[in-house]
């Protein structure tokens, strides 16, 4: 567990030496470095909720943060709650005004500064309540203070690069010049416990992994038989 108090303390220095009264971040990795609200991990795609845009925290010098969050974000993507304030904004509310009444409480900030990960539609709604001549960058604050790693975060990495190299030594043999995706995705299918090419699936398995793989198996073909830059 890391010093989460820790690091907005040191955010907390930061935003009074730069002169910036709030903080505003959405859902991001300088959000998780600062209240330890895991972000989402990336796909080709994008989760859609109710008010989606709200999703964030403000920080201030010397006061804990206040997430304001969409129910659903609260109900699946937060298994543990962070330290401050948590105002929900469900389906059936109007998401600006739970957004502006507690951007109103914050007080009559001089600067305010917002995430670079911020959706454009939370920009313009900060904009709209504390006007766009104070809103300025401020994802620069906390980057400033992630390039100064602790020990337990050098450990973290440490870990981190161990687990990437013992998977580095697992699949590194099993690379041969000239070797066919689908014949890789068949090995590491066998390994991950999938049935082996050519067995019967059992009848509990879905009709969803049951596509899922015929899917795979139609991309493979199409990449052995139109290899990259030749389609």
């Amino acid at each position: 567990m890391f010093d989460y108090a820790e690091r907005r303390r040191r955010l907390s220095d930061r935003m009074q030496a730069e002169g910036v009264d709030v903080l505003f971040l959405g859902l991001s990795a300088d959000l998780e470095y600062l209240s330890g609200v895991e972000r989402g991990i990336p796909f080709f795609g994008q989760s859609s909720y109710a008010h989606g845009w709200v999703a964030g925290a403000f920080f201030r010098p010397d006061a804990d943060p206040v997430f304001v969050l969409p129910r659903m974000v609260a109900a699946f993507d937060l298994p543990v709650r962070p330290e401050g304030e948590i105002v929900i904004v469900n389906e059936t509310d109007d998401g600006f005004a739970e957004f502006e009444r507690v951007a109103r409480s914050l007080g009559s900030p001089g600067t305010v500064a917002v995430g670079d990960r911020v959706w454009a539609e939370t920009t313009l709604n900060l904009g709209r309540v504390f006007g766009f001549d104070r809103l300025c960058t401020g994802s620069s604050l906390v980057n400033e203070l992630r390039r100064v790693k602790t020990p337990e975060e050098l450990e973290a990495m440490a870990r981190a690069c161990r687990t990437v190299e013992q998977a580095m030594e697992a699949v590194t043999p099993r690379v041969q010049p000239g070797s066919a995706w689908p014949s890789w995705w068949r090995r590491w299918s066998c390994s991950c416990g999938w049935p082996a090419p050519g067995r019967r699936r059992s009848p509990r398995t879905s009709s969803r992994a049951s596509t899922r793989t015929a899917s795979t198996r139609r991309q493979g073909r199409r990449a052995c038989r139109y290899p990259r830059g030749r389609r």
